[in-house]
């Protein structure tokens, strides 16, 4: 905790510094400088929902749908457009198609042990969990499930490997970004290579609306 306070209180002088020590900034600085320490260090968090109440979980449930439909909408705009004829937009079409993977991965996850509490996840530790069936689920003998549900601890297992889709899709969509800015830029110095690009995209374009016509 102090050491925190000692890097917000040389954050709080470098800005003092930055602007030569005006008094009315000074002041404006006080209240801005208080509310990042009691963000920072709360001794209460009241507002603070769980996953496993009721109100909780819908409301993560619906964040959750949100948010892939966002994805999907993204996917086939950028296939519409033919955006994926680019690199960064190809990379970001495929980050949307893990992250759609991904909120169904944790729309199942939150259904099974939050909503119909079926699976009972007991943490251990930082690296260790536990998952069993739960409570009003009794074993045949000393901890043996059924068959059944030995393939649903197990599937539920793998669906809480949910990392395995969002860290991806994280960094192929920072990658995608990165490069359509290197673009822009590169554009923005040889006006020959924005008009290559903007042909590209339309002769494609007019490729697909061909093809759609040869379908009807």
């Amino acid at each position: 905790m102090g050491i925190l306070f000692k890097q917000f209180r040389v954050i709080y002088i470098s800005l003092m510094s930055i602007c030569s020590y005006s008094a009315c900034l000074k002041i404006a600085l006080y209240p801005l400088y208080s509310a990042i320490l009691m963000i920072l260090i709360p001794e209460s968090a009241h507002a603070t929902q769980m996953h496993n109440a009721s109100e909780g979980v819908v409301v993560h449930q619906i964040g959750h749908l949100f948010f892939l439909v966002s994805m999907v909408i993204l996917y086939f705009t950028i296939r519409e457009k033919s955006l994926d004829s680019q690199k960064g937009w190809r990379f970001i079409q495929i980050a949307a198609l893990l992250f759609v993977l991904w909120n169904l991965d944790a729309l199942i996850v939150h259904f099974l042990d939050n909503q119909i509490e079926l699976i009972s996840p007991v943490p251990l530790s930082i690296c260790d969990i536990k998952i069993d069936m739960a409570d009003n689920r009794i074993p045949i003998s000393n901890n043996t499930y059924a068959d059944k549900d030995i393939f649903l601890i197990w599937f539920y297992y793998f669906l809480r490997l949910d990392h395995l889709l969002s860290v991806p899709g994280m960094i192929l969509l920072w990658r995608g970004l990165y490069l359509i800015v290197q673009q822009d830029i590169s554009m923005s110095n040889d006006p020959d290579i924005y008009m290559n690009a903007l042909q590209n995209i339309s002769i494609k374009g007019n490729d697909d609306i061909a093809v759609k016509d040869e379908r009807l």
